[in-house]
């Protein structure tokens, strides 16, 4: 668990699973007074910075959760896979950045 802080105080932090080269991200929090000042992106972005050998990001998220998504995408995620009814009536998405092929892309 990596936290971000604003004077103290914690304010985000993102939850890991690290599995050789794969990094599954279970959870990213922003306190709701802190959103939209690209703290989510920086936890996200400082990852590849801690974890220099990840190849693959996963995370899983509500359909719904239209910001998320939309973050997400702007950082290279791509849906792989949806699961039915994960959260109770709403479906989840699946979402991977393959940091390798973005590598072997340069």
């Amino acid at each position: 668990i990596w936290g971000y802080f604003i004077e103290n105080e914690l304010v985000g932090f993102v939850h890991l699973s690290i599995s050789f080269e794969s990094v599954d991200i279970v959870n990213i929090v922003v306190n709701p007074s802190f959103r939209r000042r690209g703290i989510a992106s920086i936890l996200m972005e400082n990852i590849l910075n801690i974890y220099p050998n990840c190849e693959q990001l996963f995370l899983e998220v509500r359909v719904d959760n239209l910001p998320a998504i939309n973050l997400y995408n702007k950082l290279g995620f791509r849906e792989i896979n949806r699961r039915k009814n994960y959260y109770g009536d709403v479906d989840a998405l699946v979402m991977e950045r393959n940091i390798k092929n973005e590598y072997e892309k340069i």
